[in-house]
């Protein structure tokens, strides 16, 4: 089976060099950020599930009662014991995935997070991978920071998306797996962007750097990857 038009389109390029070029440009053109690192979230979100951990409200992805057509993401919500660690935010578009995956490397919105406006929007009905992206650095307070610091106890978890045809529902996904390439082999992995023998049908992937030695750049990825149950 030939590959599909999607998968022969991507070639991010430009992935593997953006925490590079937002050192580059927190050291030179944005040291604010270095001598007053943002204080505040980006983009918060008071709106909640009122419970989070209950099932039996769950509409599960095999019994479609109601549906929610694709649309783009407006708020992510990653519940934690740790306020500290919970994520509730907003989400703003990124176009030109494909071609590389390079949030804002300066500005208000440096430490959000965006949502791929050319991979499928999720829906109740996906038949590819949505994907949202976003910096993490250790001299700039952003969103993804998160994940890195509770990077060992996502597997299992959930992560809830409202989409702009969501209304008040939720898309609840489950985190099934996380990776840590160099990010000269993320472009290759099938096991996040497909392939024939790979579906990606119901799922979203979250993608940032992994944070290691805060004396360096970042010369790997963080990937979680999380599949659609349901909506509550």
């Amino acid at each position: 089976m030939a590959k599909s038009a999607r998968h022969r389109r991507f070639k991010p390029r430009r992935w593997p060099f953006f925490v590079f070029l937002a050192l580059m440009v927190a050291a030179v053109a944005g040291l604010v950020y270095i001598a007053q690192p943002a204080d505040k979230d980006v983009l918060p979100i008071n709106d909640r599930p009122q419970e989070t951990t209950s099932v039996q409200t769950t509409q599960s992805i095999d019994q479609p009662e109601q549906s929610i057509p694709a649309s783009p993401v407006t708020q992510i919500f990653l519940p934690s014991e740790d306020s500290n660690l919970e994520i509730n935010n907003g989400v703003l578009p990124l176009d030109n995935c494909r071609s590389g995956i390079v949030p804002p490397l300066d500005g208000e919105y440096i430490g959000a997070v965006f949502g791929c406006t050319d991979y499928e929007y999720p829906s109740t009905s996906s038949t590819s991978l949505s994907v949202l992206a976003g910096h993490s650095s250790c001299l700039v307070d952003t969103v993804f920071n998160r994940l890195n610091r509770q990077l060992e106890s996502l597997v299992g978890r959930e992560i809830w998306v409202k989409t702009q045809t969501s209304g008040d529902k939720w898309l609840v996904y489950q985190i099934e797996s996380t990776f840590e390439p160099p990010k000269d082999e993320l472009s290759s992995m099938e096991v996040i962007w497909g392939s024939p023998r790979v579906s990606t049908a119901g799922k979203l992937a979250l993608i940032t750097c992994l944070l290691g030695d805060c004396g360096g750049v970042s010369t790997n990825n963080l990937v979680v990857m999380s599949r659609f149950t349901g909506i509550r």
